[in-house]
């Protein structure tokens, strides 16, 4: 089950929750802990993922369409094909992520961070910049991609 355990009960450790394939539309996940949770082909439609910890997630083919992820904790996670038009990245760190073929069009990256992101056939177009740490460890105010 899903936070079945408190981290006390468990050791601080209560595995990785399986969320694949779910219908997570709309959800209020502001500073949801999903820290190497499965989200593999869930739907994110414009979710509140406000703060969230999604660090180590595995979000392939997820869809993540206009939602909320200003200052989330998105370092080493799988966003292979992810769909994240008009997603607001505004302030998340995505140091180390796997964006490979992911859909960004439109979406705002204002200091949002890839340092160390993987970017292969990533879609950036339409993208907002703004002292966005690119993969190369330099800010930028204009589309790097």
């Amino acid at each position: 089950e899903f936070n079945k355990y408190s981290f006390a009960e468990c050791g601080g450790y209560c595995g990785a929750a399986n969320l694949s394939n779910t219908q997570l539309l709309y959800a209020d996940l502001t500073d949801a802990v999903l820290r190497n949770v499965d989200l593999t082909d869930a739907n994110l439609d414009y979710a509140d993922l406000n703060n969230a910890d999604l660090s180590y997630a595995n979000l392939t083919d997820a869809y993540l369409y206009n939602a909320d992820l200003t200052n989330a904790d998105i370092r080493y996670a799988n966003l292979t094909n992810a769909y994240l038009v008009g997603a607001d990245l505004n302030n998340a760190d995505l140091w180390s992520s796997d964006l490979t073929d992911a859909d960004l069009r439109n979406a705002d990256l204002t200091n949002a961070g890839f340092y160390g992101a993987t970017v292969t056939n990533a879609n950036f177009s339409g993208t907002i910049w703004s002292n966005t740490l690119w993969i190369d460890g330099m800010y930028y105010d204009t589309n790097q991609a």
